[in-house]
């Protein structure tokens, strides 16, 4: 939980500083199973302007 905490708090601010905000949904997840994950996920999708997992990252010819 503290985890995803940081991630959301540290996202929010770079997004209301004007930052391009970028998540990586399988780099962090919360430790209460597979329904907060998606509940994650979806949170991320408010907070950033793109959600990926790491291979999205990684792959050179997404756009991001």
């Amino acid at each position: 939980m503290i985890g995803t905490m940081c991630v959301k708090s540290t996202a929010r601010s770079a997004m209301e500083r004007g930052y391009r905000v970028t998540l990586v949904k399988d780099a962090t997840t919360p430790d209460n199973g597979p329904d907060s994950y998606e509940q994650m996920v979806q949170r991320y999708a408010l907070i950033s302007h793109n959600v990926v997992n790491t291979d999205e990252l990684l792959c050179p010819r997404h756009p991001l």
